[in-house]
């Protein structure tokens, strides 16, 4: 996924809080407005987006499949459980076993079209991943009592409280065919959304189904209550295409998916309209 698929295109904030974090191979964002929409200071929202971080760095060090020190390495050379245990730290098996069992549910969810077992390199999470820890990094800032917030982790975008009381953020998704157009602008109050496409890196998304068949979509963009499954769903999307945007929509009235086959965008879900 591309820093540039789906950006916060928020009006200005003269008072916003904003870090801007390398990791992961990308940069995440963050952008907090509770300094200028409430009284809370900004040593308290630094304090909170350092302890994001923190937790974001925590994550590559167990899920990078780039470094040989991480759990999923040790796990793609053929470390079992107890061999896991042994090498890492409870705390990073028992968050690599819970990611391990979500991706297999996920799996199962999106019929394989979401498969992390199925790239040539061996297990790769990295599509739950990300999502699933930006949604904790937002907890974290939750914890700290923000309410007010976006954080962008290379177009996986989870978004609190508004740019201000009354106002959502706004979210523009990156036209397919020009790097500098918006195709589709969305507003989330609170809630989460994931883009992936092929049309910056290429087909680099796997079709479980058949290795080597391209899969059926340009791009997908879904919106959701839960960033780590807006991320699975994108990228099953990607490989089915819009005949699976009925099982994004079963999901319930919180969830909206967009699929871009050719020219033809297809969607459901009130997000986009």
């Amino acid at each position: 996924m591309s820093d540039s698929l789906a950006q916060v295109t928020a009006r200005p904030a003269p008072l916003a809080v904003k870090r801007s974090e390398h990791v992961w191979g990308t940069v995440v964002d963050f952008d907090v407005r509770d300094f200028g929409v409430r009284d809370v200071s900004q040593a308290r929202i630094e304090e909170a987006i350092n302890e994001a971080v923190r937790w974001l760095h925590r994550v590559d060090g167990i899920f990078s499949t780039y470094r040989d020190d991480s759990v999923v390495t040790a796990y793609r050379r053929g470390q079992g459980v107890e061999q896991l245990k042994s090498g890492f730290s409870e705390a990073d098996v028992l968050e690599f076993m819970s990611v391990l069992a979500a991706c297999d549910q996920a799996r199962a969810d999106t019929d394989g079209a979401f498969n992390p077992w199925a790239l040539p390199e061996g297990f790769d999470p990295s599509g739950y991943v990300k999502g699933w820890a930006v949604a904790r990094a937002a907890d974290i800032l939750r914890e700290h009592g923000l309410a007010f917030f976006a954080i962008n982790a290379g177009g996986d975008i989870v978004c609190a409280g508004g740019e201000d009381v009354g106002v959502p953020w706004h979210i523009g998704i990156r036209h397919p065919d020009f790097a500098h157009s918006v195709m589709q602008a969305i507003t989330i109050n609170t809630g989460a959304t994931a883009t992936s496409g092929t049309y910056e890196r290429g087909n680099h998304i796997i079709n479980p189904h058949a290795p080597g068949v391209a899969v059926s979509a340009r791009a997908a963009t879904v919106v959701g209550p839960d960033a780590a499954l807006c991320e699975v769903w994108a990228t099953a999307l990607i490989v089915d295409g819009p005949t699976a945007l009925h099982k994004v929509a079963a999901l319930g009235e919180q969830w909206s998916a967009l699929t871009v086959v050719g020219e033809r965008v297809t969607s459901v879900g009130p997000a986009f309209g």
